[in-house]
């Protein structure tokens, strides 16, 4: 799968530059499969139809005021990470931070912009049977993540290590839980911002709720993320392949 991914990403260049029309339908489809894939991740009943017409401000009847707020968060973020990339910033804790503000704050939840953001409570992730580390040991595993982002940014984006790379900052997030809500939709943020950082559209994991938490929880259990590296480069390879095709002409 990676070398076709090599394969795909040299045709790509030589297709380069793009018109502008180009360039604008990939900002849309990606933003759009971020949000249809992201809300299936997060188990909504929300169809991709109610999805897109919510994210474009039109209020849908049969949503809950939650569900808007769940797709106006997810929607946004997009443009919140490639405006990051744009200037050149490194994936480090303050970055994650910045992410969780983001969407934290379209829930109405409290957060302290200048401290620290990270929960101090204990808490069970009940769909993972999973009792997270305690508050007490957030900040030292958040500094372990922080070192790993530095090694993370030297890694060959072209190589199965960046994948699996990747794979790490997501799970490790997850398993952390550091800011006790969203922490998953910041996970997958930061395995996305790493790749588009490093010139990769933006992706996200193609699976269903369950799917997804099962690739957790094997991951909490095993310290194994193989399955979550296999599951990015299937992501990516599937929408190379639409971007190659849309400008072979």
């Amino acid at each position: 799968m990676l070398q076709e991914i090599r394969k795909k990403m040299v045709i790509l260049k030589n297709h380069m530059p793009f018109t502008p029309d180009i360039k604008s339908y990939f900002r849309h489809i990606e933003e759009r499969e971020w949000l249809h894939a992201n809300l299936k991740l997060e188990g909504s009943s929300l169809t991709p139809q109610q999805a897109d017409s919510m994210a474009d401000g039109e209020i849908c009847s049969d949503a809950s005021v939650g569900e808007h707020v769940t797709v106006q968060k997810i929607a946004g973020l997009p443009d919140k990470m490639w405006s990051m990339a744009e200037m050149k910033r490194e994936l480090e804790l303050n970055l994650l931070k910045e992410i969780y503000v983001f969407v934290s704050a379209m829930d109405g939840a409290a957060d302290d912009r200048q401290g620290s953001c990270y929960r101090k409570r204990n808490t069970i992730i009940q769909e993972l049977s999973y009792t997270p580390p305690l508050p007490s040991e957030i900040p030292g595993m958040m500094e372990h993540l922080a070192g790993m982002l530095i090694e993370a940014d030297g890694i060959d984006p072209q190589s199965e290590k960046f994948f699996l790379m990747a794979a790490s900052i997501h799970d490790m997030i997850a398993a952390i839980v550091p800011y006790g809500q969203q922490d998953r939709l910041v996970a997958r943020s930061a395995a996305a911002y790493y790749m588009i950082s490093k010139g990769y559209p933006l992706i996200t994991f193609d699976l269903k709720e369950q799917e997804y938490n099962l690739m957790i929880e094997r991951y909490i259990k095993t310290g194994k993320n193989d399955e979550c590296a296999e599951a990015l480069k299937k992501a990516l390879l599937e929408r190379l392949r639409l971007m190659t095709q849309l400008t072979r002409y």
